[in-house]
């Protein structure tokens, strides 16, 4: 978290997808020098509300921290 607060990362992105059960998840994507950073949460616009959230960082592959980050969330939504 100190390297995101301190601005040395290399890019920062986010997206939005509406998974396979209806939900907005929005992904924050982090890449810094070293890593690939991921925070995922779900966004729901009516009841009943989630609140859950899923952390994912690999050293090497983005696809890799998503996964990581997307298994974490997914636990805690939906049990899965």
């Amino acid at each position: 978290m100190e390297d995101y607060l301190s601005g040395n990362y290399i890019s920062r992105e986010v997206k939005q997808v509406i998974n396979d059960f209806g939900d907005e998840i929005e992904f924050e994507i982090i890449r810094y020098k070293n890593r690939y950073s991921l925070t995922v949460n779900i966004c729901q616009n009516k009841p009943p509300f989630l609140d859950c959230i899923g952390f994912g960082e690999d050293p090497r592959r983005r696809k890799s921290a998503i996964r990581k980050a997307l298994k974490e969330l997914y636990l805690q939504a939906y049990g899965i």
